[in-house]
């Protein structure tokens, strides 16, 4: 920096000036200060904003190492396997020098989380490769080798020419082994789940006639049915090293991925915060030079016209410039042109300083674009995903309620309520990794409708008493609630979930004890009252140190917990961010050994009353109303074509007929009169909501009852159904009670619309 030279002024002021010429060295050192100050600052904004923009890129990184992920399993190149590996390394050794440059604890602790899930991450990439030879193996070799065996010893029997009854057998005993192999292949690598069942069937065909046909001999029937036990031990092998490969890809591995974003975008925010404060730090030193300058101008007037012009021309327009610049910069707007960068003074330093920080600025603006942008990657994959799991789902769901009405023994029903169980617990975890997204994207909005608190607390008690089946401990309600005030405006689901959410918890942590649901009011005013529910257990209990680690998402007390009890570790986390929207917050007290409760307090208006609704008084729909009604059902998925149309013919419904996409239903609307439109969203060729559009143009189609009956079950999704005139929306895998009741209202009062509370759950 230069030095204020007193010998430029000693020939130009008179020695009644020396006391001005000091004073205005003072100014100079006092204004060399505070430009170190802000260069210290501007120095702080280039660590910060570096940092975040390599953390960011970090976070793409992730991203594209997931996605390579996904092609080494369609691909098993060994490349691939070794440029995730490396990208890996890379990753890791990024965010290491990254460690070691951030100087701000809370950066530290974001940036050890961060490290320590990609360490994670890389634990679950060694074993990546394992699992896949195990399926790879299980698949290439294994079940090659017992067809291969099983063909190799029935072909030589076919070798005469004779016609026997026992070479009629041995053709058709190859012909289902042929059959059985090609499906085992078509369900583990084609994911054609319908093959799974046929490969079951095969094997029992085969063991039938094993039985049956006397003319084999004992040897070969013996032969024979030992190499179907190995196939199907194969099989079984197979169908387990396939779920655990996928389960590590797309759940253990996603969820490391996602949870890394969150990280990420915690850290970009703070950053963000942190830089505003520099920001206005830098903003303040500014015009502080401002006045000082300006001070000392007028200061310099007084004396010497030279010096005023001097200041002004050199220093005072010069900032100010600057100062527009930051201010601009703080605004957003980047367009100014930073002058003065070839100065070699304060003024130059602080340009070039300006010039670096608009650069920065840009830099972020751009990262936060992209951040942006890999966020709506997440949800449209996270809606792909729902609406790609909910598809199967439905024909899960759905054929097991038929197969109950099938006339199965005892054996049979067990193995379908586990079918139907475990159904519906991977749709728990959907709905739950759903809410989550939706909750952390702000896109849920509660609603407010009357409901009864009893009527809300029996719904419990079913529920509970459900759950309860596998565990010895005591369910009991205890209502304190004045019966003057049982009637409240709120949102019930959600408050439901919380609840539902907490007894779940509560149950499966208690093997023997109790479980308490209590509600009591704690206040009451003139149009609301606050109440306190809380659930407390005698379960295992929750050590102090874990408790504030209850409320992350895909968390849990101890990691041993989820293997021995299951679940996501969402719960607690949704449940409390629900409660945030709903301006509470989830409180816990918890002793190890001895029990935990967990308790909110919640303040609601009182209601004037309930809009009592009848909900429809049997699930069949009598012959006059359904013997002439025409349905359109549009439904591109065979299994979902299958499940509805039964569950129709259910309802009395049995003029069905059947569109594939939705070009194909506005044709025969345009050709026949249907007196209800079932139809799904994401088809080929025209999707639902286009062709709704379409078919209210039509003449006769203006207030005919057009329900939606699809996996995408976003808020939008939702949205878009009703714009385009469409009058309910059940959700996938479908509610038989909402499909009822939405049939029922339509059938009874058609063109009328439903809300999606009334006419199934999203």
């Amino acid at each position: 920096m230069p030095i204020f030279s007193i010998r430029s002024l000693s020939s130009k002021i008179l020695l009644v000036l020396l006391a001005f010429a000091a004073s205005l060295t003072a100014v100079h050192l006092f204004l060399s200060s505070r430009v170190e100050v802000v260069d210290n600052t501007l120095t702080s904004t280039l660590n910060v904003s570096k940092n975040s923009v390599s953390v960011l890129k970090i976070n793409k990184e992730i991203v594209e190492l997931q996605r390579d992920i996904s092609v080494f399993s369609s691909s098993g190149s060994p490349a691939i396997y070794e440029k995730v590996m490396s990208n890996h390394a890379q990753i890791t050794i990024k965010l290491t020098e990254i460690q070691a440059k951030v100087q701000s604890e809370e950066e530290k602790r974001l940036i050890d989380f961060l490290l320590e899930i990609v360490n994670r991450y890389g634990s679950n990439l060694s074993v990546l490769m394992q699992r896949y030879q195990e399926r790879k193996h299980l698949l290439e070799t294994q079940l090659p080798e017992v067809f291969t065996e099983a063909e190799t010893y029935l072909r030589p029997q076919l070798a005469d020419d004779d016609i026997s009854q026992k070479k009629i057998t041995i053709y058709q005993i190859l012909d289902l082994w042929m059959t059985l192999y090609r499906d085992a292949n078509l369900y583990l690598t084609q994911k054609d789940y319908k093959k799974k069942k046929s490969v079951f069937d095969g094997l029992a065909e085969i063991e039938r006639r094993l039985l049956i046909s006397q003319e084999l001999g004992d040897e070969n029937v013996t032969k024979l049915q030992a190499l179907a036990h190995r196939f199907r031990d194969v099989f079984n092998s197979s169908i387990q090293a396939n779920r655990n490969y996928l389960a590590l890809v797309n759940v253990v591995m996603a969820g490391d991925a996602v949870e890394f974003s969150n990280l990420v975008d915690k850290l970009r925010a703070d950053s963000l915060t942190k830089l505003d404060n520099i920001r206005n730090t830098a903003e303040a030193k500014i015009l502080e030079f401002d006045r000082i300058v300006k001070s000392a101008m007028a200061v310099g007037i007084l004396f010497l016209v030279f010096f005023v012009l001097f200041f002004h021309f050199h220093i005072i327009r010069s900032i100010k410039r600057l100062t527009k610049n930051f201010q601009h910069c703080i605004e957003g707007d980047l367009s100014d042109e930073i002058k003065d960068l070839d100065r070699k003074d304060e003024i130059g330093t602080l340009a070039n300083a300006a010039n670096q920080f608009k650069l920065l600025s840009e830099a972020l603006i751009e990262a936060k674009r992209v951040a942006e942008h890999t966020s709506k990657i997440k949800s449209d994959f996270l809606a792909n995903m729902s609406h790609e799991i909910r598809t199967p789902m439905n024909g899960i769901l759905g054929m097991v309620r038929q197969l109950r009405n099938t006339g199965l023994n005892k054996n049979q029903m067990d193995m379908l309520e586990l079918v139907d169980s475990s159904g519906k617990s991977l749709l728990v975890i959907l709905n739950d990794i759903l809410d989550l997204s939706k909750i952390e994207a702000g896109k849920i909005e509660l609603e407010s409708q009357p409901f009864e608190i009893e009527k809300l607390l029996y719904e419990l008690e079913q529920t509970g008493k459900t759950l309860n089946k596998s565990s010895s401990a005591e369910l009991t309600i205890m209502n304190t609630v004045p019966a003057n005030l049982r009637v409240f405006d709120g949102d019930v689901i959600r408050l439901k979930q919380v609840l539902l959410n907490l007894l779940s918890n509560a149950i499966k942590f208690t093997e023997q004890g109790t479980v308490k649901l209590r509600v009591d009011l704690q206040k009451q005013g003139a149009s609301n009252a606050t109440l306190k529910f809380s659930v407390s257990d005698t379960g295992i209990g929750i050590p102090r140190d874990r408790i504030e680690k209850l409320f992350e998402a895909f968390s849990q007390a101890d990691t041993s917990i989820t293997r021995r009890f299951g679940g996501t570790g969402l719960g607690l986390t949704i449940s409390n961010k629900l409660l945030d929207l709903m301006d509470s917050k989830l409180e816990v007290e918890s002793r190890v050994g001895e029990g935990s409760t967990f308790s909110f307090t919640i303040t609601l208006p009182v209601s004037k009353g309930v809009d009592k609704k009848e909900a429809p008084k049997c699930q069949k729909l009598s012959r006059a109303v359904t013997e002439n009604i025409e349905v359109l059902l549009v439904e591109d998925n065979k299994v979902n074509q299958i499940v509805t149309k039964s569950m129709l013919k259910d309802l009395g419904l049995v003029n069905i007929t059947l569109a594939e996409n939705g070009l194909e239903a506005v044709q025969l609307c345009e050709e026949r009169d249907f007196a209800l439109i079932l139809m799904d969203m994401q088809m080929p060729k025209m999707d639902g909501p286009t062709a709704a559009q379409h078919i209210r143009k039509l003449r006769n189609y203006p207030d005919i009852p057009i329900i939606a009956l699809t996996a995408n079950v976003l808020e939008q999704d939702k949205k878009r159904c009703f714009e385009v005139g469409m009058n309910a929306f059940i959700s996938k895998p479908i509610d038989y009670q909402a499909f009822v009741e939405a049939i029922s209202r339509a059938i009874e009062k058609p063109g009328v619309t439903h809300s999606p509370s009334q006419s199934g759950s999203a």
